[in-house]
């Protein structure tokens, strides 16, 4: 669940950065496509199996409602070297 995450707020933050790209030359950006509705859905599933876990008194990982991070891009790896 944690890599699906992953790999939907990567692409999100495609998707968030081309629409900005487009809003800058055309006025208009994409909004938000299937992959913010889809990281809802897997957010909202973390969150249920996280609830279940708490109900049955199992153990649930610190970090598991933690939101996922995307990985730094190639500017911002840049930015932090200089």
């Amino acid at each position: 669940m944690a890599r699906r995450e992953n790999m939907l707020v990567i692409a999100q933050e495609q998707r968030l950065k081309s629409s900005q790209v487009q809003a800058f030359w055309l006025g208009y950006g994409q909004g938000d496509g299937i992959e913010a509705a889809e990281l809802a859905n897997v957010r909202g599933e973390k969150e249920a199996l996280a609830t279940m876990m708490g109900k049955k008194k199992c153990d649930i990982p610190k970090d598991f409602l933690k939101p996922a991070v995307p990985p730094p891009s190639a500017e911002t790896q840049v930015l932090q070297m200089e």
